[in-house]
């Protein structure tokens, strides 16, 4: 599963991108090979310390926003999306909201000797701000998608026993988990998810912003996997 994630990112890699500050940090420039991109994602997740299937639900998470088409994945910026895009499914899809911030600690002190805090906080407000990412729907369907793209090309890449079995154990749950987790909808009390069906979440409440209404009658995470 990650060495299939790293590969296929690694093959998004634009020859330009943008000269935004917000996703450009010298510290974090360069590389951007398959190998670059599984030795960082195996550093955030083993930094995160979740189990299997949190893992798979946090790898899905951060897969996903990072197809958008909108976001300029160069050698220049690619560390810092992923780091942002890890950061907004950590906060987003794990439904223990204690669990989740401990995880983001972990995080963020593992990538800020080049990668400081102050400007994790910016660039995760604009990535969760940007039009694509509010009007983004991770449905069941996606999430399906998602999954049977990285086994196959896990499969494909020869992946070992044990490699399939975090693969077919870790990421069906993590399906439901991010299913369950959005059609419970919003919850102040830190009991439930911050994403919702119309791409407003929680964070907006931490980052300054107004959450927009839920209703779960119009979302397509009402159909259970």
């Amino acid at each position: 599963m990650l060495r299939a994630a790293a590969l296929l990112l690694s093959k998004t890699l634009k020859d330009s991108g943008t000269n935004e500050d917000v996703w450009i940090y010298p510290d974090a420039i360069g590389g951007g090979l398959q190998a670059d991109f599984g030795s960082l994602l195996l550093s955030l997740l083993e930094a995160c310390g979740l189990d299997d299937e949190d893992s798979g639900t946090v790898l899905m998470g951060m897969y996903t926003f990072v197809q958008a088409n909108d976001l300029p994945m160069t050698a220049r910026t690619w560390r810092v999306l992923i780091v942002t895009a890890t950061l907004a499914s950590v906060k987003g899809f794990l439904s223990d909201r204690t669990m989740a911030a401990k995880a983001e600690a972990r995080l963020r002190e593992a990538v800020v000797h080049w990668w400081p805090k102050a400007n994790a906080d910016k660039a995760l407000k604009v990535f969760i701000g940007r039009p694509s990412f509010r009007q983004h729907s991770l449905t069941p369907s996606a999430c399906a998608d998602c999954y049977f793209t990285l086994r196959a090309k896990g499969l494909e890449m020869g992946d070992d026993d044990k490699s399939a079995a975090f693969a077919v154990r870790s990421v069906p749950q993590a399906c439901r988990s991010i299913h369950e987790s959005l059609r419970r909808g919003p919850s102040r009390s830190g009991g439930s998810s911050l994403f919702f069906s119309d791409g407003s979440s929680a964070i907006d409440e931490e980052m300054g912003q107004d959450p927009r209404p839920h209703d779960v009658r119009k979302s397509t995470f009402a159909i259970l996997l």
